[in-house]
């Protein structure tokens, strides 16, 4: 991929018409008409724009598999070729799993960036879906890693008390070089 000069490299963390889409599906009226326009206009900048570039780097194969859809056939094989799946996390073929009796209840959190999605998708995770797994497996605790503990740790703390969740409930890390004890450890991981 990158044995010769600089190129010119995409790296495409996500397909942007497909939020539009989900929103077009979730919406009704003239909210569901104009979520469409939006994932029309997104996909004829991707028709622009993928071509220009010497690879693009996408983090599933659904996604590469949806950007070759949007080109003719010929067009879209020559850009499969220069497209890469790089997937989010690690591999878990390579990381040897213990058992779900062994593990224990831990949920993993990955929280690699301090982004607003990342920061929704922790609230709602807290608020929505948290209180709702403790109910049911009330030894269930929440594994979060993260670059920027501090900033999880006041969210945890605001989150945490509007859903009446226990400190223990979570335990948060600064930044890991290596996640393979942890994912091995997890019966769920939680991606934002």
């Amino acid at each position: 991929l990158f044995r010769s000069a600089p190129r010119l490299i995409w790296d495409l963390p996500r397909v942007p018409y497909q939020p539009a889409d989900q929103e077009a599906d979730l919406s009704g009226g003239g909210q569901r008409y104009l979520w469409r326009l939006e994932a029309q206009r997104y996909r004829r900048y991707l028709n622009d724009l993928l071509p220009h570039f010497a690879h693009t780097l996408v983090l599933a194969a659904a996604e590469k598999g949806s950007l070759v859809h949007l080109f003719p056939a010929e067009q879209g094989v020559a850009l499969a070729e220069r497209m890469h799946v790089l997937p989010v996390g690690i591999d878990e073929i390579d990381t040897d799993m213990i058992s779900n009796e062994e593990a224990g209840p831990q949920i993993l959190f990955l929280a690699g960036e301090d982004s607003p999605a990342v920061r929704q998708g922790l609230a709602w995770f807290l608020a929505r879906v948290f209180p709702t797994v403790r109910a049911q497996v009330p030894e269930a605790y929440l594994t979060l890693l993260a670059r920027r503990a501090e900033w999880f740790s006041a969210e945890l703390a605001t989150s945490g008390r509007a859903s009446g969740l226990a400190a223990e409930a979570v335990h948060i890390h600064d930044y890991i070089s290596n996640l393979n004890p942890f994912w091995a450890r997890s019966r769920v991981f939680v991606l934002p």
